[in-house]
């Protein structure tokens, strides 16, 4: 039970851990996926693979600046990151070696999808007064590209989820070639079969975050170093029913930071200003609350919290 507060703790050896961009710990069986984009000054950055059964972590060095997005399957794990203006995209082996890559010129490819044999990457496109947000399939073994959809306005980035069938991918916020922009509520959504292109208003402002479980999306209302408004301003969720599309929207407390979807349970992290943290357990059928825990934050030093990897009892 979350009310029995904080049991443990654990310093890893990785400068920088977090989630990519913009994205919940990607998940695949019993591991999450991670990164540790490190220093500049000092240390390299790290791919972290996290088994939620026994704490162990691996971690593979990559020579990269920095990872924009990572996603896994059975057989490798999948990154991306900008160089001179280019994103990369690369496979590795479950050894960390690589064995596919591609290079797409004019473009920050921001998000990953992973959807079986098929790599979903979407991103702005284009110089920057004309950016447009694309979504480029690629075959997962070979890198081949297979489509490329636009589907509009160049937007600040976001995550990315292939669920039952669907690419999804919130709207966040428009992003303008001066600097500014607007929130917005809006999930774009891609049929991964027929290519179809289609968008759902959530009616809240700044869908963020978005994460799946059997009949349920949810999306958060929040925001990474938040332009807009200031982050305790954050404190909504969505949950959207796959079948009728019917969505609603609920509090769950000022200074939204992350959720974890585990089984039909939904775990959100907030904090507030620079306070404690605080972990509460819904059910995601209702949102009801099962419980919650205090976080302390660590003193001396700089911390934040950035994610939350879980694998509660029976998942």
């Amino acid at each position: 039970m979350l009310d029995e507060g904080v049991v443990a703790s654990r310093a890893l050896p990785f400068e920088g851990l977090e989630p990519t961009q913009a994205e919940a710990p990607f998940r695949h069986g019993t591991n999450a996926w991670m990164v540790a984009n490190g220093s500049v000054s000092y240390d390299g950055t790290h791919l972290l693979r996290y088994s939620q059964e026994s704490c162990a972590v691996q971690g593979f060095e990559v020579d990269e600046p920095a990872i924009w997005g990572v996603v896994a399957d059975d057989q490798a794990f999948y990154t991306t990151n900008a160089i001179d203006g280019a994103a990369h995209v690369r496979r590795r082996t479950m050894d960390g070696e690589i064995a596919a890559e591609a290079l797409v010129p004019e473009t920050l490819l921001s998000g990953l999808a992973s959807g079986g044999d098929r790599l979903y990457a979407v991103g702005p496109l284009g110089e920057a007064e004309t950016e447009r947000t694309v979504v480029i399939t690629f075959d997962a073994a070979t890198f081949e590209e297979l489509d490329r959809i636009e589907l509009g306005d160049s937007r600040t980035p976001v995550s990315a989820l292939v669920h039952e069938g669907t690419l999804y991918l919130p709207a966040g916020a428009t992003s303008d070639p001066d600097g500014s922009g607007q929130e917005v509520s809006t999930v774009d959504m891609v049929d991964v079969d027929t290519g179809e292109a289609g968008q759902v208003d959530l009616g809240a402002a700044s869908p963020y975050i978005v994460a799946g479980a059997e009949g349920w999306l949810v999306c958060t209302h929040t925001f990474m170093n938040a332009p807009f408004r200031d982050m305790d301003a954050y404190g909504q969720v969505t949950v959207l029913d796959a079948a009728t599309g019917e969505a609603s929207t609920v509090d769950v407390g000022p200074g939204l930071r992350q959720i974890s979807v585990v089984g039909d349970e939904l775990l959100v992290l907030t904090q507030q200003g620079e306070g404690d943290a605080r972990l509460t357990r819904y059910v995601l059928a209702d949102m009801s609350e099962l419980s919650s825990a205090q976080i302390p934050v660590p003193e001396g030093g700089e911390h934040y919290l950035s994610g939350v990897i879980a694998h509660l009892p029976g998942s």
